[in-house]
């Protein structure tokens, strides 16, 4: 694999790679075929994903059970889940050509799949500790939110922004360099990390609201915000933030978009 210096940059900003994890411990993997694709049994050490030139993937990590759903913002939540998924993408590491990426010397490491572990929410964060709990268990990537409001930030469906906590994590973060994700924050959450952070920060997975009118999708104020800076916005494939709920959305439109 070319150095990282060399060539542009290919990251996959959201790869959904836990959801093959199983948290109930019957098996190491949800899914045969994800397990023997990164093993190698069938594809030959993430072939599949190294041929194609990827540089990283932020691996994220789900605290919450997968196949339960409430009303309640904290009911499936479980902050056990993220150390026991740390350690499972540990322990692929010492089967696969996988590399988990904690420093920049990380990086450095050629013919394996660099993992940026990356957190989707935090409720149990509620002090500078539980931010940096994580970053000692080699988080380096942490979304604040995502349906329910917690103590970091409002989600997309409220009209407040950062907490003062969320102030607090975001100068934690660019002192460790830790990168913030605004994806599921609403407008004036996003505004506002833009307006703090000193680091780099990403929206790993929203559209845009110019053509369809979605609470997860992002303003044209923070697109030329952020076009003003060397931040990064990614676009999702889901449908209802293209072509709204319930409709079929197609590549071009998607296309149209980028």
């Amino acid at each position: 694999m070319p150095h990282p210096s060399t060539q542009t940059a290919k990251i996959d900003l959201h790869q959904d790679l836990i959801l093959s994890f199983r948290h109930d411990t019957t098996s190491f993997f949800e899914y045969q075929d994800t397990y023997d694709d990164l093993l190698g049994t069938n594809a030959g050490n993430c072939t599949d994903y190294i041929t194609t030139g990827l540089n990283m993937i932020f691996g994220i990590i789900w605290p919450y059970h997968i196949g339960t759903h409430g009303t309640n913002g904290n009911i499936n939540y479980d902050a056990s889940l993220i150390s026991s998924s740390i350690q499972r993408y540990k322990d692929l590491q010492k089967h696969g050509d996988i590399s988990l990426v904690r420093s920049n010397e990380d990086l450095e490491k050629q013919d394996a799949l660099r993992i940026l572990l990356h957190i989707e929410w935090c409720d149990h964060c509620q002090h500078i500790d539980d931010i940096a709990d994580l970053y000692n268990q080699g988080i380096r990537s942490i979304w604040f939110v995502r349906n329910f409001n917690n103590h970091l930030s409002q989600c997309n469906t409220s009209s407040w922004g950062l907490t003062r906590f969320g102030y607090e994590a975001i100068e934690y973060m660019n002192h460790h360099w830790m990168i913030i994700d605004t994806a599921h924050m609403n407008h004036q959450a996003m505004m506002e990390t833009l307006a703090t952070s000193q680091k780099p920060i990403i929206n790993s997975h929203s559209n845009l609201q110019h053509f369809q009118k979605h609470p997860r999708n992002v303003y044209d104020k923070f697109i030329i915000q952020l076009a003003n800076t060397w931040w990064v916005l990614w676009l999702s494939m889901c449908s209802d933030f293209i072509s709204g709920e319930g409709n079929i959305a197609y590549i071009q439109q998607y296309i149209d978009q980028i």
